[in-house]
């Protein structure tokens, strides 16, 4: 399998326009395509752009991270994805922001100015 890397500017704007042309041009042909096959290749684009050592990192990091990572991976598969992210954020501001909000953060008098 062939990897494309975009390098520079015009690279991703040509890539675009060829894109839209195609679509725009053969769209009559494209609708004949399967929704099978464009699962397929769906899911073989998504297997590819996941990175299992950088999932498994961030879900040995904390319990927070783990918690957020398996909460948003359970709501794509049920929910559409903006809904997903959208959950997932949520979840982790909140979680981070009573976490923090406990932190004992020690003061020192002698560099209080007095209050």
């Amino acid at each position: 399998m062939s990897c494309v890397a975009v390098t520079s500017r015009l690279s991703a704007i040509s890539h675009g326009v060829f894109l839209l042309l195609f679509v725009v041009l053969v769209s009559d042909w494209i609708a004949q395509i399967p929704l099978a096959a464009l699962g397929g290749v769906l899911i073989s684009t998504a297997y590819h752009m996941v990175k299992i050592r950088e999932l498994r990192l961030t879900a040995r990091g904390s319990r927070l991270d783990a918690l957020v990572l398996i909460t948003t991976l359970i709501a794509t598969v049920f929910l559409d994805l903006i809904s997903a992210l959208v959950i997932g954020l949520i979840i982790h501001l909140a979680l981070r922001k009573s976490r923090i909000s406990k932190r004992r953060v020690p003061i020192d008098p002698d560099e209080t100015l007095g209050d």
